[in-house]
Order: C-alpha cells, then structure tokens, then sequence
C-alpha cells in the first residue's frame, strides 16, 4: 500500500519532536518519502536511517511502499521516535563497529554524550516535578528543616 503526504508529514513531524526533546541539532538531517529496497523482495520497512559520522549528516527515509497493518498514526509515531533514538545512539554505534581502533575512553565519551542528552532531555523536568510533589507533600516550600 502506498503511503499518503500526510502520514509522510506525520512521521517527519514526530521525528522532528524527538530530535528536539533530544535536543539533536549538531546533525543536517534530510526526511525522504520513497520506496525502501531492502532487498528481500518485499516492501521493506516503515522508514530507515542513513548516516555519516564524518559529516554529521543522516537521511531519515519514510517508505512509500508499506503493508497496511504498519499505517496507523501509533506505529508511524512510534517510528518516527525509533529512528530518532537510533540517530541519539549513532556516534556510539558508529565508535563501536568502528573497523579502525576505538579506545575506552572513546567509547565512554560517546556513551556519556548519550547520558547526558538523556539527562538534558528528561531528568530536568522530573527532578521538577519530584520537588514539587515532595514539597506538596510536607505542605511548604523550605527544602530543610531549620535547625535549633
């Protein structure tokens, strides 16, 4: 089945939300609505991603050809989330199937780089929120007790 410009608009929607929750904006991405040829004969999968660490530049492709049970907004979104953390895991991926020698603390920066998008992304506002229920829980606003 053929995919339509506004499942296509779905899915680079989506993709752009993760990648700005995930505050990615060190790559040049291209979003592109063609057939994927996976090879195997069939009509592939929803959407694939390219990219090349050198140049910080990855093509995220939508499929125009997709079996019917893939085209519903869940699973168009929940694709659109997937490539984009495949894209927050790339420099790590790339580092670790490296054909060249990648040392320890190569891979621990580019594990860390991963944590502390992570951290930018999510902890932030649940530290927030955790304050505050634990201040509405004591019933005020102090963070200590104050000591006698």
């Amino acid at each position: 089945m053929n995919t339509t410009n506004r499942q296509f608009e779905l899915f680079q929607g989506h993709c752009k939300l993760w990648l700005d929750f995930w505050g990615i904006s060190d790559w040049n991405i291209d979003f592109v609505h063609k057939a994927i040829d996976d090879g195997s004969g069939t009509t592939g999968p929803l959407a694939t991603i390219q990219a090349m660490a050198a140049d910080k530049y990855a093509i995220i492709q939508f499929n125009a050809e997709c079996p019917e049970e893939l085209l519903n907004d869940r699973e168009i979104m929940h694709t659109a989330f997937h490539e984009v953390a495949e894209l927050l895991m790339m420099d790590f991926w790339l580092a670790a199937t490296s054909r060249f020698d990648v040392t320890y603390d190569q891979l621990t920066g580019h594990c860390h780089a991963v944590i502390a998008r992570m951290s930018n992304a999510i902890f932030e506002d649940y530290y927030e929120t955790y304050i505050e229920e634990d201040e509405d829980e004591r019933g005020d606003d102090s963070t200590m007790a104050s000591e006698e």
